[in-house]
Order: structure tokens, then C-alpha cells, then sequence
């Protein structure tokens, strides 16, 4: 056998040795680093976990715009410039909100708190189906909550078709004239 043959077959089994060791070391390393990795992963998960649960605990801050009122979720703006109720829902979706919509006895209490003596225009309609009052923005019927002074709606005369809010009585809601300039409120979501 030629001398450069063996040469070559030396130096094959040199690089065949090289390579094994090297596999081996990397195996090695690598089921080393396993054990780590997994553990950092599940490290990670319980943090995860943990500052979701944190958050959860902590009350959800949020702003409103200067001059608007924090509520639950929402911000409200009392406007005392009279309006109808049609002027009035237009110029609250200038500033990004609607009318407002009175959904729970908290919120109704709230606004009591916060507004001046007077009735004010809400969002709150039977225009489209006398009888029926809905908050026309979300479609959402007056039946979950509601705080009609007694004897209302009436339909007094004719087309009183618009929600107004008094702050001068026990029970706050009467149905009014839609063309009638009253005060308002507008409302629209927090920013988180």
C-alpha cells in the first residue's frame, strides 16, 4: 500500500476521531443546558403568571380629559350650554363621546352627585317605537335599569320622545320634547 494512501487513511480516522469528540462534547454541553433552559422557561411562565395575577389585584387606573368626570369605566362631561337633544349628541361626538347612557343605579346616583340643579338631555329615546326607550348607541333597551319619576313616560301632549335627568327630584328620569334646549351630558370609555 502506497505511503500517501496510509496517509490519507490516518489522517480520515484523525478527523473521524476530531468529530466523535466534538459530537461528544456538544452532547454533553447540550444535555447540560437543558435542565437550565427548561427551568428558565418555567421561571419565566411563574413570573408571567404572577404579574397577570398582580395586575388583576391592583385597581385599573385610567384617565379622563380635564374637565370630565371618572366613573367605573367611563368619563363623563357636563355641559351647561343648552341644547336640543339632537345639537346636544352631535357636540358630544365632537369630543369623542355620545349622550350619556345610564345603565346601573350607581351610575345614576353618580350623576346626581356631580351635576348642578337642572334637567339634562341623555341619550335615552323612544323615537323609532313610542313606548320603547332605548339608549340609540348601543341599541340597549331601558328594562335593566331605570328611575322614571311616577306617572312617566307620558307622552305628555304629544312627541316627548327624548330621556331628560333632573337633579331636583327623588326619581330622576322624565320624557321631554326632543326640541326642548336643556343641558347635557355626554360620556364615552376611559383611556387605560
Amino acid at each position: 500500500m502506497p505511503s500517501y494512501c496510509v496517509c490519507a487513511i490516518v489522517l480520515w480516522l484523525v478527523s473521524l476521531a476530531s468529530f466523535v469528540e466534538g459530537q461528544t462534547l456538544y452532547s454533553n454541553a447540550e444535555a447540560r443546558e437543558v435542565p437550565q433552559i427548561q427551568a428558565l422557561e418555567t421561571a419565566v411562565k411563574r413570573l408571567e403568571q404572577e404579574n397577570r395575577a398582580l395586575k388583576n389585584k391592583l385597581p385599573r387606573k385610567h384617565s379622563c380629559p380635564q374637565n370630565w368626570h371618572s366613573f367605573g369605566n367611563s368619563c363623563y362631561l357636563q355641559v351647561q350650554t343648552k341644547k336640543t337633544q339632537e345639537d346636544a349628541a352631535l357636540i358630544c361626538m365632537r369630543h369623542g363621546s355620545k349622550l350619556v347612557e345610564i345603565e346601573t343605579r350607581d351610575e345614576n346616583f353618580f350623576l346626581a352627585t356631580i351635576l348642578g340643579s337642572g334637567w339634562y338631555w341623555t341619550g335615552g329615546t323612544d323615537v323609532l317605537t313610542e313606548g320603547e326607550w332605548v339608549w340609540p348607541m348601543t341599541g340597549t333597551p331601558l328594562t335593566l335599569f331605570d328611575d322614571w319619576k311616577e306617572g312617566e313616560p307620558n307622552g305628555h301632549n304629544g312627541g316627548e320622545d327624548c330621556l331628560e335627568y333632573g337633579t331636583q327630584t327623588t326619581k330622576k328620569w322624565n320624557d321631554n320634547k326632543c326640541n326642548a334646549t336643556l343641558k347635557f351630558i355626554c360620556e364615552k370609555n376611559a383611556v387605560y
